[in-house]
């Protein structure tokens, strides 16, 4: 064996600490690396039917699903409870396979039947970095119909857990609302490679879907220089492609990463409504992302309903890299148009959030925070500028109440008056340091000028409360979503009389 000098020993110690350095900053690369190993096997699965009833809307297993995240709720006029949640499958990641679960009652949660409202079924719903993921559902409702907004990700994309986050710089459309699309032979970077992310966000996207007439019932691929269709390309209104070009016939989906033609890689909203929770509309995707964002997120939980108005209301938030998340407030007129407004927050970020409109038509937004006070900012209805600005001096007003720090919570306004005054509830875990449990209820009375004041704080469930969402019952009662576990949503109902003891 040869002998190593002094000199020699030194070198090798050198190049001993610059291996394991790297290693360790190539360490998350690795990582993904592996994961993305699971990438083989493409698959696309049939929408699971769901014939059964159960006395739970998001029990374990229901439709083939584990693991249940993030409710919402609403009531229809006939008394229908729609809820909705994350089919997280077989994991508890925010990203890499989610669907979209919504189950109905007719009898204020006795019985609940079931279906997917949303649901793409690429890599056998299980975990996998390369899925797509429906995340975060919104559910408002005008009495009659049910809407629902939920975050839609393409192919490995996502905010957090996921193999590619978002660009900004683009927002996906292009200034007549059509969604832009990019041939996939454009980009020579393999899916799954570390630098796909980049590479697809700076490709051209030279084509587009023409997708806003609602008159269709199938689209077009277009280029966007010479406005000539794709021949052997046809869309239909989910988003499914079917290629019949050179003797082919697959099909596939523009937000999957095996399609001759795909969608920019960021999170889109994905728009949907039903009259009885069971048969869903195609969707509409909201364009209302700006270039300078990396993504516009809903803030999942229950919208509203402006009948005075009409207008269909509810908050979502942004997102960039470096914790920069700000909420805000998006809105459809009578006229079918979506807008969005200014920031809730000046000082400080804010994120998921829940609003509620006062009888003088204040629209109060609550929102999840860093700190540990629960606060609002008050909206108005600016009609010079057709859009809701926030009231001066209103902004970021402390209830005096305490809440969870990051952590989403859900607000109600009663349909009904307490002593003669408005009232508003509000659920939210209130435990120090990030830990969500210590659940609560509170319910809160307006004064003069909007003011609240603290009238009882209920407790819902002391060891394990996470996101959760309220909605009032044909009879007066108050339901309640809430996860108590890992995975676990649970459904209850209280007499108001009790929350108010």
């Amino acid at each position: 064996m040869k002998k190593i000098n002094s000199s020699e020993k030194k070198k090798v110690l050198i190049g001993v600490v610059i291996a394991i350095t790297v290693v360790a900053m190539l360490t998350p690369i690795i990582f993904s690396a592996v994961r993305v190993g699971v990438l083989a096997g493409f698959t696309i699965s049939t929408r699971p039917t769901i014939n059964s009833k159960s006395n739970e809307p998001f029990k374990s297993g229901i439709g083939g699903s584990r693991n249940f995240r993030i409710p919402a709720m609403v009531t229809l006029e006939d008394g229908t409870i729609i809820a909705s949640a994350d089919a997280r499958w077989n994991h508890f990641e925010d990203s890499s396979n989610i669907d979209t679960l919504v189950s109905v009652s007719r009898n204020n949660g006795a019985s609940w039947e079931h279906t997917f409202a949303c649901y793409f079924g690429d890599y056998n719903n299980k975990l996998n970095d390369g899925a797509t993921c429906f995340i975060d559902s919104a559910l408002a409702t005008d009495g009659a119909t049910a809407y629902m907004v939920v975050g839609l990700n393409p192919s490995g994309y996502g905010v957090s857990s996921s193999m590619y986050k978002s660009h900004k710089g683009k927002t996906g459309f292009d200034n007549q609302n059509r969604l832009l699309l990019r041939a996939k032979d454009s980009v020579k970077v393999p899916f799954g490679s570390l630098t796909y992310s980049l590479a697809c966000h700076n490709a051209d996207y030279d084509f587009y879907l023409d997708y806003t007439d609602d008159t269709r019932s199938a689209y077009g691929v277009y280029s966007v220089e010479t406005g000539d269709r794709v021949e052997g390309i046809e869309v239909d209104l989910h988003f499914n492609l079917t290629n019949a070009t050179e003797g082919k016939k697959e099909t596939t989906n523009v937000f999957f990463h095996n399609s001759p033609y795909q969608v920019y890689p960021t999170t889109y909203l994905y728009f949907i409504s039903s009259t009885d929770g069971l048969n869903w509309s195609a969707p509409t995707l909201l364009n209302l992302k700006t270039d300078h964002e990396d993504t516009l997120l809903i803030a999942p939980g229950n919208g509203i309903y402006d009948n005075a108005n009409d207008r269909l209301i509810f908050t979502a938030y942004s997102h960039t890299q470096g914790k920069k998340e700000y909420a805000s407030v998006i809105w459809r007129d009578g006229d079918g148009r979506w807008h969005r407004s200014e920031n809730a927050t000046v000082n400080q970020w804010s994120s998921e959030s829940s609003c509620v409109l006062l009888n003088d038509d204040t629209l109060r937004v609550f929102y999840r925070s860093g700190d540990e006070a629960l606060k609002y900012t008050d909206f108005f209805f600016d009609e010079s500028q057709n859009s809701y600005v926030r009231k001066e001096g209103s902004v970021e007003i402390d209830t005096g109440a305490v809440k969870t720090a990051n952590c989403q919570l859900s607000a109600l306004k009663y349909s009904k008056e307490y002593e003669g005054k408005e009232l508003i509830l509000m659920s939210t875990p209130t435990a120090k340091n990030k830990e969500r449990r210590l659940g609560k209820i509170y319910a809160f009375s307006l004064g003069n000028y909007g003011t609240m004041t603290l009238v009882s704080a209920y407790s819902a469930n002391e060891i394990s409360f996470g996101y959760s969402c309220l909605a009032e019952l044909s009879n007066g009662d108050i339901a309640i979503l809430y996860e108590r576990n890992a995975g676990e949503i649970v459904f209850e109902t209280i007499a108001l009389d009790e929350i108010l003891q």
